[in-house]
């Protein structure tokens, strides 16, 4: 079978983490780059041993997926007037850039919505798409899970976890540094709070069958220290402000 050709429209922060997992996945893949971010394209290009495009008319010519990793207020200035055909498939990684935005502009190529994290460089990003669409499905399955959602406010609504991804690292950071004042190594404190927050991870998504404030009541019983940690943490209302910045993000995403 020959490989799906994917051009990457703008080598920023996320795509320059996602070419990793792209050219090491099952898809058999190959990636082309814009010449857009030239540091970072000549840097992927000179480790994986890819095409550097000669401009974004020449990507959009030669391939059959292009991703889109330009911050949303340039891309619709990026992609006017580039030869999109109607059999392309384009994917749009700009936070916040809807599909009657960018449809308009891509010669009736099929338009798809796309939220990777950094983990994609790991082949561990849950990647949510709107709408389910096959090649995208096989093109970022190669950087983690694809998770298709039925509407675009859900995709939006599911940003907002993205960016609660993003923002959990500052409490790794602070755990880890308590661990560290606590008089542990900074490698294994390290280690000890991500393996840890992997754990709860993996409970939360694999125990269906109980909610996950059921497994907080079945861990914090009385007497227990989960218990007294947690009731430090209710006391202060810890929890509204994760709340409280994600109703904001949702504004700021256009939606109620």
């Amino acid at each position: 079978m020959q490989p799906i050709t994917v051009g990457i429209l703008g080598v920023g922060h996320l795509t320059y983490h996602m070419v990793p997992g792209l050219v090491a996945g099952e898809t058999a893949l190959q990636v082309c780059l814009s010449p857009r971010n030239s540091e970072r394209a000549q840097e992927l290009s000179t480790r994986y041993g890819l095409e550097i495009a000669e401009d974004n008319t020449a990507l959009v010519t030669q391939c059959d997926v292009i991703l889109i990793g330009v911050r949303q207020f340039h891309a619709i200035e990026v992609v006017k007037g580039l030869p999109w055909r109607p059999e392309q498939t384009v994917v749009s990684c700009c936070a916040g850039l809807s599909l009657d935005e960018l449809s308009p502009h891509v010669n009736g190529a099929t338009v798809v919505r796309a939220m990777p994290v950094i983990a994609a460089e790991y082949r561990e990003s849950p990647t949510c798409i709107f709408p389910d669409n096959d090649t995208t499905t096989k093109v970022l399955g190669n950087c983690g899970t694809v998770i298709p959602l039925g509407s675009e406010h859900d995709f939006n609504a599911a940003t907002v976890s993205v960016c609660y991804s993003s923002m959990l690292l500052g409490l790794l950071a602070r755990m880890v540094e308590w661990n560290e004042r606590a008089g542990i190594a900074p490698a294994t404190a390290r280690q000890l709070v991500t393996e840890l927050t992997k754990s709860s991870a993996i409970m939360a998504r694999e125990r269906t069958d109980s909610t996950i404030d059921e497994m907080v009541r079945e861990l914090a019983t009385p007497g227990s220290f989960t218990l007294q940690g947690y009731e430090a943490l209710w006391q202060a209302d810890a929890f509204a402000p994760w709340v409280e910045a994600s109703d904001e993000l949702i504004k700021k995403l256009g939606q109620t």
